[in-house]
């Protein structure tokens, strides 16, 4: 939420995709591990007032990826766009 926070839009958006990048060092994770490492993530950019909701009401299109990066290097990256 703190990280979000400052790239508030005016008001939170009521419609958008969503598009979670995971990068780390190592084994891809499976699916189910890969979405549910961003709920808090994404339960952030809804107290942050970036999204009116985390439903599927709201967020009407969620990517997750997995991308390699050096060891002890990894970083997430959140794409939010309206719709």
């Amino acid at each position: 939420m703190l990280l979000a926070s400052p790239q508030r839009p005016p008001s939170p958006l009521k419609f958008c995709s969503i598009t979670c990048t995971r990068y780390a060092y190592g084994k891809k994770p499976d699916f189910d591990n890969l979405v549910i490492s961003f709920k808090s993530v994404i339960d952030g950019l809804k107290d942050a007032g970036i999204i009116i909701d985390d439903s599927s009401d709201c967020i009407l299109e969620r990517r997750y990826n997995h991308e390699k990066a050096p060891a002890k290097k990894g970083w997430i990256e959140v794409i939010v766009e309206e719709l």
